[in-house]
């Protein structure tokens, strides 16, 4: 059965502006498949949209959207999955360029849906820094949906993940740090991703060994670090969903074992998975 699309608190919202109009994506999916798709939109705004679709696509990808009534066409970035009905998985989208008007819509309506935004103190969770954020439409039905969004974070100069913070607000100005611990000298960092000391809740895959639910040592953008009894090894083709939330909406990206370091005193191994690449943008002709 497949889980239901979550609701958010902003129903009226997000009925207000609704938009459902015909375009075609062009990208690769999560199993690094290029893809031409029909579908549609739930929801526009001047820069993104909530878009449907039947691949799985990963956080950060980019796509090219072609509106089929306005003829216009943009390159855009996945901000997060947020659920999946009986039409699809519900993805937002943020346009690249900041002028684009892919939907050939006056500005005025839309610039109201930009004002309506939801503000929310985050924290980060490499470096513990605290910012009062305002979420667009888009981004607040990601988090609301997975309580968990990669952000950009100034003390760390790199995107990270970012949860709902449960300090207060009452210094903090918008987008402005309101603690941040004092850093330690680093090293040179030649990681393609940044990775953030996190354990959440992660569930791995795969046909030989079954499922299983695991808690990460560390996350990034291109992958992930757990303990296991279980026999992977070295190239091993497996499915991941993380974080991995119980009961609720679960979606499995493909990854590869890179790396598998045996702890004798623990009986169990450390292992590196890292997803597998996905190509951005209109496939080549």
């Amino acid at each position: 059965m497949k889980a239901q699309l979550m609701p958010t608190e902003n129903t009226r919202r997000r009925d207000r502006f609704a938009r459902n109009l015909h375009i075609k994506v062009w990208g690769t999916d999560a199993e690094g498949q290029d893809f031409v798709e029909e579908t549609h939109t739930t929801f526009v705004a001047r820069h993104g949209a909530k878009i449907v679709l039947q691949r799985g696509l990963v956080t950060d990808q980019e796509l090219t959207v072609r509106c089929e009534g306005s003829g216009g066409e943009g390159d855009a970035r996945v901000v997060g999955f947020i659920g999946e009905d009986e039409d699809g998985k519900h993805y937002a989208i943020q346009f690249l360029e900041a002028e684009a008007n892919v939907w050939g819509i006056d500005s005025a309506p839309l610039a109201e849906t930009e004002a309506d935004v939801e503000r929310v103190l985050l924290e980060c969770l490499r470096c513990k820094a605290r910012t009062l954020t305002y979420l667009d439409e888009l981004e607040a039905e990601v988090f609301e949906a997975n309580q968990i969004i990669w952000r950009n974070c100034k003390s760390c100069k790199a995107m990270t993940l970012w949860r709902r913070s449960t300090g207060t607000a009452t210094t903090a100005q918008p987008d402005s740090p309101v603690a941040s611990p004092p850093e330690a000298a680093r090293v040179q960092n030649t990681r393609q991703h940044p990775r953030v000391d996190l354990g959440v809740k992660a569930a791995v895959r795969t046909s030989l060994l079954g499922e299983e639910v695991v808690a990460t040592e560390n996350v990034s953008r291109g992958g992930f670090v757990f303990k296991s009894s279980r026999a992977y090894t070295k190239g091993m083709s497996v499915e991941a969903s993380v974080p991995y939330m119980p009961g609720g909406v679960n979606i499995y990206t493909p990854a590869r074992i890179v790396r598998v370091m045996d702890l004798p005193q623990e009986n169990v191994k450390v292992i590196a998975a890292a997803y597998i690449p996905v190509h951005k943008g209109r496939p080549a002709k």
